[in-house]
């Protein structure tokens, strides 16, 4: 094939070792710049180039590229979470159904009973979910059985379904610290499966673990059970009957608290859903009381041993979350930090205020929630051993703070002496029009904290005797 051009060429020939060009001629790539160069075997290099004396020849010669060698193998990810109800084929999940369903068997949880007529049957579902190790690797598959709650009728298997939850102010801590008593934490196992159920529930057979010989047979519950709307609520009588059972008075001020008292003798029972504190002014009766707790219950016990950008304000307004689930287990994670740290209460509230809708700047403030946990994780609530009898309290109001709503957020510190006893930041519920109201509002809420906190340790046979004394941001 002809070429024409006014171009310069530079051609290395291997054999002669010399270096040819050529300039605004005409000639033919078969053959130039002569027969024998052409078809002499040799590999051609490419681009040709103008090569200098300090370089040897063979340098020019093209080296084969070596293969790389394979990546190494990834971790293999793990086997999804079953989406059919019936997974109890699958090898990585019978075990774990099987485990549960035998104990609850063993629990004696239902009965199997004729299908009556014209009756509401609940439906029955698994839940599944990994098991992790520090490291982050699978230690375990986990399969609970549940109720489906949103089958349930209301007046018909279920009525009644509020159930007190504690408050997370720490005043026993402080109790335990000052008087220098023993303080433990315990754990109920499956709290909700000890609930007594006034209502009669029928519930379909557990998928995957029909009777062959009663298919069309259904369960009449005989204990409360995960997913039914009755189940805190009927834990909670459960827990309520066995504590005043051994003596224990209910506290009207908060009822998830207990008080014992006899003669020189006193105790505080603390319950938030199936975890416990208890503290008492004896190391004799602190045990009595955990001995009577494992012999009515199975449970765990153990001795106690600016996240936020202050500049900027988070708006309802930005490109929604692409992980909705995500942002929305890490926030209701995140608030049971706020029961032992005070610092990250006002960055919590901020993050949990947008759940129904959040936006990407929400879940950069929920990253920086969390970066700032990790760089302080062995930081915690520090409890002086001081008197009962002095109760301080702090407001402070961030006017219109939110610049979607315009609402003002509130904040509150109490101290119980020189410990920090109670908190919260929260948006106020109305706009407020000027700073002196949104102040008040904020005191307002300090002065109903600090009043409950006089009568519940009343209640505790431990009364303020000084007046309470609330700084506030009004003017």
């Amino acid at each position: 094939m002809n070429h024409h051009g006014y171009r310069c060429f530079y051609l290395i020939t291997l054999i002669t070792q010399k270096i040819i060009s050529s300039r605004h001629v005409r000639f033919d790539q078969n053959s130039f710049p002569s027969q024998q160069a052409a078809e002499t075997p040799y590999p051609v290099v490419s681009p040709l180039i103008l090569v200098p004396p300090s370089i040897p020849w063979s340098a020019l010669i093209p080296v084969p590229e070596t293969t790389p060698p394979p990546p190494p193998e990834a971790t293999p990810p793990p086997p999804p979470l079953p989406k059919n109800p019936m997974p109890a084929k699958d090898p990585y999940w019978n075990g774990a159904m099987g485990e549960e369903y035998s104990s609850l068997i063993k629990a004696r949880m239902w009965d199997l009973v004729p299908r009556p007529a014209a009756t509401n049957i609940v439906r029955s579902l698994w839940n599944f979910r990994h098991k992790f190790d520090a490291n982050g690797e699978i230690s375990g598959y986990k399969a609970r059985f549940c109720a489906n709650g949103k089958s349930q009728e209301l007046g018909v298997d279920c009525n009644k379904t509020f159930s007190p939850v504690a408050k997370p102010a720490t005043v026993v801590m402080h109790v335990a610290v000052a008087k220098d008593w023993p303080l433990h934490q315990l754990d109920v196992k499956n709290a909700f499966l000890n609930g007594d159920l006034e209502e009669t529930v029928y519930m379909h057979q557990p998928p995957g673990f029909v009777d062959q010989t009663k298919p069309d047979h259904v369960c009449i519950l005989k204990r409360s059970l995960y997913g039914l709307k009755q189940a805190p609520r009927a834990w909670n009588n459960r827990f309520a009957s066995f504590a005043k059972k051994i003596s224990f008075a209910q506290s009207v001020s908060d009822p998830s608290l207990f008080i014992y008292c006899h003669g020189a003798d006193l105790a505080y029972l603390l319950r938030y859903v199936d975890d416990i504190g208890l503290t008492a002014s004896s190391t004799k009766l602190l045990q009595s009381i955990i001995a009577s707790l494992h012999k009515e219950f199975e449970m765990n016990c153990n001795p106690c041993c600016t996240p936020v950008d202050t500049k900027a304000k988070l708006s309802l307004e930005g490109e929604p979350v692409s992980h909705l689930t995500l942002y929305r287990s890490l926030a209701s994670a995140l608030q049971y930090l706020t029961f032992t740290r005070a610092d990250l209460a006002y960055a919590i509230q901020q993050v949990c205020l947008s759940m129904h809708d959040p936006a990407e700047p929400h879940f950069a403030a929920l990253k920086r929630i969390l970066c700032y946990i990790k760089g302080i994780i062995s930081h915690g609530l520090h409890i002086h051993k001081s008197p009962v009898d002095q109760l301080t309290a702090y407001s402070d109001v961030d006017r219109a703070g939110c610049p979607s709503t315009r609402r003002s957020t509130s904040g509150f510190s109490v101290f119980l002496e020189d410990s920090l006893t109670s908190w919260s930041s929260k948006q106020q519920a109305t706009v407020s029009r000027s700073t002196a109201e949104a102040g008040y509002k904020a005191v307002v809420n300090d002065v109903a904290e600090t009043t409950w906190l006089r009568n519940l340790l009343g209640e505790m046979k431990l009364p303020v005797t000084k007046a309470t004394i609330v700084f506030g941001d009004i003017l």
